[in-house]
């Protein structure tokens, strides 16, 4: 069952630290906020390089030309990631900023997720270890954590995974939104190849059978 994403979190963790930590907390978020609400606003711009069909339709996105996707069709276009997703940089949960032009020229699988998700919870093992056996092909994985750093940082401490992960908060929800995700459900993946071609996405739980599937496209 897709869970939708839930109202932004209004406890102690989305507060806005006292004192000097403010600044410091403003200014390492000033970034990923305008950069989160620049696409967010303008999903239909550079964003997305489309061809048909529309990201935002929900429909299963092409792969590359005479290439099949993971749904078994050919697919004759295909949906591109644009320059301002390449220009984004996020936290992460060790207050770090990771830009995604870091993994610009590889293929990437962006899987959006959140703690109080239990399908995203009950995948990240089979995520992880997905990179584990991909990594060396050149494979990179991205988790967008639609939730709070609190929850986010106490949850990776129990359950580390190899591949990064970043911070969206309540603003992840559009990010998938742009990214095709028409339900607003998660858990939500996105397969890209190394040219920024999206091949394959998946509203709801991956199973080990689909990620051999999806392996077979980025080899």
């Amino acid at each position: 069952m897709n869970h939708p994403s839930p109202p932004p979190s209004t406890g102690p963790e989305s507060r806005a630290p006292d004192s000097t930590a403010q600044g410091a907390t403003a200014t390492k978020r000033r970034t990923w906020v305008v950069a989160l609400a620049a696409v967010t606003a303008g999903a239909a711009g550079s964003w997305w390089s489309r061809s048909s069909p529309d990201p935002t339709s929900g429909a299963h996105p092409s792969a590359a030309p005479g290439r099949k996707d993971a749904s078994g069709g050919v697919a004759s276009n295909a949906t591109q990631l644009g320059e301002d997703f390449w220009a984004l940089s996020l936290p992460r949960p060790d207050e770090q900023s990771l830009a995604l032009v870091a993994f610009k020229g590889q293929p990437l699988l962006i899987n959006f997720w959140a703690t109080w998700c239990p399908p995203c919870v009950r995948e990240m093992p089979l995520l992880d270890d997905f990179y584990k056996q991909m990594k060396s092909s050149g494979m990179q994985m991205l988790g967008v954590a639609v939730d709070s750093p609190t929850p986010v940082r106490s949850f990776l401490g129990k359950n580390p995974v190899e591949f990064p992960v970043v911070l969206t908060g309540a603003d992840g929800a559009g990010l998938a939104r742009a990214l095709g995700n028409a339900q607003g459900g998660l858990p939500y993946t996105v397969l890209a190849d190394a040219s920024g071609r999206v091949m394959a996405r998946q509203m709801g739980e991956l199973t080990a059978a689909q990620l051999a599937q999806w392996a077979l496209l980025i080899k």
